[in-house]
């Protein structure tokens, strides 16, 4: 029962492993409208335009998301990323499309201000697709500039590689809150 544990938010993924799923933002719905708790909504770039984007995350905002996970996305099993060709190649650039709509600039124009908390991921123990590892506090720095607003790691167990991570984005000027992944 959720009345017991009283979570702060419940993590609804987009997929894993490259497989979308639809219905993210219909559950994050449900779950908010029966169950009044917040959702962290997922959304992944991999293999959608901008102009797709930006129609999920309309349908997102008068659903009533204000929570977003903007993430890369991973690719199909076996495969290595490619981006769609009116997409994003990273993750940042579509925290950067999200804060441009908070702004209320659209691909077409000007519009209505979203109010999404735009978080992000991050890797203290480094994203399994990057081979410059040590740079994932730089990375972080690159989202927190794009406009994401908290981080929240890939699920850890290394409490130190936690606080390590922590500090060497802190002393690259990134203020956001990061909270470790945990799954209870």
């Amino acid at each position: 029962s959720f009345d017991k544990f009283r979570p702060a938010f419940v993590s609804i993924t987009y997929g894993a492993l490259g497989n979308a799923r639809g219905g993210t933002v219909e559950l994050s719905t449900k779950i908010k409208k029966d169950y009044s708790l917040e959702t962290l909504t997922h959304l992944t770039a991999a293999g959608k335009s901008r102009q797709e984007l930006e129609n999920i995350l309309i349908g997102a905002r008068y659903a009533g998301i204000e929570n977003i996970l903007a993430l890369r996305g991973d690719a199909p099993a076996g495969k290595s990323f490619t981006k769609h060709k009116q997409g994003h190649r990273y993750a940042y650039q579509l925290v950067e499309q999200m804060a441009a709509m908070n702004q209320g600039k659209y691909l077409q124009g000007e519009g209505e201000c979203t109010n999404f908390n735009i978080g992000v991921a991050c890797y203290p123990e480094g994203h399994k697709d990057n081979p410059r590892k040590h740079k994932e506090a730089e990375y972080l720095k690159i989202k927190q500039d794009a406009g994401a607003d908290f981080a929240i790691t890939q699920m850890t167990f290394n409490n130190q590689a936690y606080f390590r991570f922590v500090e060497e984005a802190r002393s690259l000027g990134v203020t956001i809150t990061i909270i470790p992944g945990v799954m209870p």
